[in-house]
């Protein structure tokens, strides 16, 4: 049985309204989880309602999303498009996070026109199409034993499997 699947038969079975409660790594530009939230599932041939109209109609009582990081971006997405959910994050990063912000945390300020030419002239040599600065233009700098968001600048992304374990790209000056 599908996670999709089991979360319905479960609201189904319950006496009383179950709390929802949904964990993540990263909230990078919060689309995905907007999508998620506001979808409606096609599982085994049926169609079921969105976990947002579940709760909007009070199947559940209430739902509340835990990603361990979450963007402003992603947390003002949520604010202004997900009014009904409570939205948790561990740990949330500002604009500064962002290789192209101007207060950018990721390179001293003497080094950050010499960081975001280097994403540029880099970008076409690592096949990333998301582009230079990652999906959306997250500019991020994040990365997960598990794996990479997408929303990670390209340069830091893995890029080549060798057996079972990923190996990394490295680019070396001309």
């Amino acid at each position: 049985m599908a996670v999709g699947e089991r979360m319905y038969k479960v609201i189904a079975e319950q006496d009383t309204p179950p709390e929802l409660v949904m964990l993540d790594d990263l909230a990078g530009t919060g689309n995905q989880f907007a999508r998620y939230w506001n979808a409606e599932p096609h599982i085994n041939g049926r169609t079921f309602p969105s976990p947002a109209a579940l709760q909007v109609s009070g199947a559940i009582a209430s739902a509340t999303y835990l990603p361990v990081v979450a963007t402003q971006i992603a947390l003002s997405k949520f604010s202004d498009e997900l009014p009904n959910l409570s939205v948790s994050p561990t740990h949330t990063l500002g604009l500064d996070y962002r290789a192209q912000d101007e207060n950018s945390r990721l390179v001293p300020e003497d080094q950050r026109a010499a960081l975001l030419d280097l994403l540029r002239s880099s970008h076409s040599r690592l096949g990333s199409k998301h582009g230079p600065l990652g999906y959306e233009e997250s500019g991020l700098a994040i990365t997960f034993e598990h794996g990479t968001p997408n929303n990670t600048l390209p340069i830091l992304a893995p890029h080549t499997t060798v057996g079972d374990a990923t190996g990394w790209t490295f680019l070396r000056s001309k």
